[in-house]
């Protein structure tokens, strides 16, 4: 009989023993909270990068409003210095903090489920 004929095999359940195995509203409290969780962690992560961009276009469009006013090469080279600076530094600054709400988010998602368990065991 092909693989798509054959019947389902009916899940099979945890073993049951004392004490060791969680309980199902255990497991859906640790899910509830993770994603909880998650859900905030990632809503700072957009918001963060959503700020950085709205913000370095800004800086963009100012840029260009520098370059329009340069009278000379030397103008332009320094404006252009300038703008290449603030971007680096930006783009570093916002790489930090983008690795710091993920390395929160990680570290989180780890302990939280440790946490919620050694609550459940009191």
């Amino acid at each position: 009989m092909p693989d798509q004929m054959k019947p389902a095999r009916p899940a099979r359940a945890l073993p049951q023993v004392a004490g060791a195995a969680p309980s199902m509203g255990f497991i859906s409290d640790v899910n509830e909270r993770a994603m909880a969780y998650w859900t905030r962690s990632l809503s700072a992560l957009t918001q963060e990068m959503t700020q950085f961009i709205e913000a370095r276009l800004q800086e963009d469009v100012g840029a260009w409003f520098g370059l329009a006013n340069c009278r000379n090469l030397n103008d332009l080279v320094e404006c252009q210095r300038r703008f290449a600076e603030k971007a680096a530094a930006d783009y570093l600054d916002e790489y930090r903090k983008l690795s710091q709400i993920m390395l929160n988010l990680t570290s989180e998602s780890f302990t939280a489920p440790q946490g919620a368990e050694k609550r459940a065991a009191e």
